[in-house]
């Protein structure tokens, strides 16, 4: 299952990876490749930086602080109006690092965040960190899958240029939560990141074993969590992945369209995903006290699942359209129910 997706993401010949516990896992034992693999010495350890989109997961910060990484010096570049990482920003932000005395050995592109599913520009980050020589990381949990879709594999241009990436099973590839695969590209990797001494377990600690995944993340038993996306893929090939994000794409972009038809809704910004930002907006009563609400009640009632988020300070509803089976039909009905709780509670 490696070998497949390491082909489909465009990585060299060589590439290998596993299978862990969800994205949170999956960035943290990247970071911690991205550190064995840089010969940075370890009495400079307190000097170590990694640089990621101010949009980046809290799993990204949260992996660094547990590698010991200060707080700042996990550096957030800047956004733009598309919640994408500012390519122009990097080199400056870059520089500042290193007049600081901080040693950058790794930067983090997203594709895509999580809060609005927004994607970096990939190919820019690769430049800069190719320019740099930098271990460059995607977080590609939930819009990895895209690379299935010739509709919408153009958002990921340039991951085939990163040293790592991860993509979640359990997001867009239709599995049980939690697996997530972590694929190296060839080249700069060492075989042993963790380096554990356990000789009930292997003979030769250094040895590369696909097999003793132990060797290269934190967990050691787990359940076969691959054995769902083996099936799937066994049984349909590559083509319902295809079908699936296509869908759960097109159906966001959808839901866009008809946000934008209601007078009293508005978009936080165009979605580029199946991840879409919207709110009420009420003629007179606060908004975001309003939104609030709706949030609660829509919870309560338990017809949809609806969270929330903030977009440049302000509360919206926030929906991840997962289920190749929803509908028009189905999002009309949420629309009116989300005018009704609305129009009661003004």
């Amino acid at each position: 299952m490696i070998s497949h997706l390491a082909e489909k993401f465009g990585y060299n010949k060589g590439a290998t990876g596993f299978v862990v516990s969800g994205g949170s896992m999956g960035n943290l034992t990247a970071l911690v490749t991205a550190r064995t693999s840089s010969g940075i010495d370890e009495t400079d350890y307190h000097r170590l930086a990694v640089m990621v989109s101010g949009e980046a997961h809290y799993s990204v910060e949260r992996a660094a602080k547990i590698m010991g990484i200060h707080s700042e010096n996990i550096i957030k570049v800047p956004v733009g109006d598309n919640f994408s990482i500012r390519p122009e920003l990097l080199e400056s932000t870059y520089q500042k690092a290193v007049s600081d005395g901080k040693i950058v050995f790794c930067v983090v592109g997203c594709a895509c965040t999580t809060s609005v599913g927004a994607f970096d520009d990939l190919k820019a980050v690769a430049d800069f960190a190719e320019q740099h020589q930098l271990w460059f990381h995607v977080d590609g949990a939930h819009g990895g899958a895209v690379i299935f879709s010739e509709k919408y594999k153009h958002l990921i241009k340039g991951i085939e240029r990163s040293d790592s990436l991860i993509v979640d099973f359990h997001k867009m590839m239709m599995t049980p939560p939690l697996s997530t695969a972590i694929i190296y590209n060839a080249g700069n990797r060492k075989v042993n990141e963790f380096s554990p001494k356990a000789a009930y377990l292997w003979k030769d600690q250094f040895s590369e074993e696909w097999w003793n995944s132990a060797k290269h993340t934190l967990e050691c038993t787990k359940p076969i969590t691959i054995l769902h996306t083996y099936a799937i893929m066994r049984l349909y090939g590559d083509e319902i992945y295809q079908q699936n994000v296509d869908m759960l794409f097109d159906m966001g972009r959808q839901f866009a369209e008809m946000i934008k038809m209601e007078e009293n809704m508005e978009l936080a910004l165009e979605p580029k995903s199946n991840i879409i930002c919207f709110r009420y907006v009420p003629e007179k009563a606060d908004a975001d006290e309003v939104n609030k609400k709706i949030s609660e009640r829509l919870l309560e009632d338990g017809s949809y699942y609806v969270v929330s988020t903030t977009v440049c300070g302000k509360f919206y509803l926030r929906i991840t359209i997962m289920n190749p089976f929803t509908d028009k039909m189905c999002l009309e009905k949420l629309i009116s129910k989300i005018k009704g709780i609305a129009e009661e509670t003004e």
